[in-house]
């Protein structure tokens, strides 16, 4: 009997913990990309297409294009980088 209320301690600390790490993982969205690159760089707008597969990023002058490119494509899922061409343009 005591390996038994071992047994479902350790099965209920397992599912415990399983759930607080799969809690506190944000769900992936587009957008929530591209909002944290214009929190990270000094984006002037960006736009998803929704008949056009693009995302259209302007950067303000000074900016980067190379970094911002390769944080969008470091940060953007498989899926959307197959579905999406990016077009970054300095304003």
């Amino acid at each position: 009997m005591n390996r038994v209320k071992w047994g479902i301690f350790v099965l209920l600390f397992v599912v415990i913990f399983a759930f607080i790490g799969y809690a506190q993982k944000e769900p992936y969205s587009t957008e929530k990309v591209l909002q944290s690159a214009w929190d990270k760089f000094e984006l002037e707008s960006f736009q998803i297409g929704v008949s056009d597969p693009i995302i259209w990023v302007e950067i303000a002058e000074g900016e980067n294009e190379e970094d911002v490119r390769k944080y969008l494509e470091k940060e953007l899922s498989k899926p959307d980088l197959k579905k999406f061409q990016i077009n970054i343009k300095t304003s």
